[in-house]
């Protein structure tokens, strides 16, 4: 299977990048650290991320089609958490005056 963008020089790979700078910027213990990002010799695209040990939710809930509220809360403190927007800087913000 071919993942490589159709668009290599264009739109498509501008929207790569854009969206490679974003999930760089995405720094929380419940999320996957970018590694790095760049482009094949061919052209393709391409990112690193860390591996992470274990099973995905996916696979969870295949094996298990339900969760009991004492075991999905965990799950959706740790995915809420990651997706709640950072806090403001401390110290050296605008007043607003």
């Amino acid at each position: 299977m071919n993942h490589a963008l159709p668009d290599r020089s264009g739109e498509m790979a501008r929207r790569f990048e854009r969206e490679a700078e974003i999930i760089a910027a995405l720094v929380h213990p419940n999320i996957v650290e970018f590694l790095e990002h760049g482009t094949l010799d061919d052209g393709t695209p391409y990112i690193v991320m860390e591996f992470v040990e274990g099973y995905d939710l996916a696979r969870l809930l295949e094996s298990e089609r339900r969760l009991s509220p004492v075991d999905a809360e965990p799950v959706l403190l740790d995915v809420g958490g990651a997706l709640a927007p950072p806090p403001p800087p401390r110290g050296g913000g605008s007043t607003g005056t």
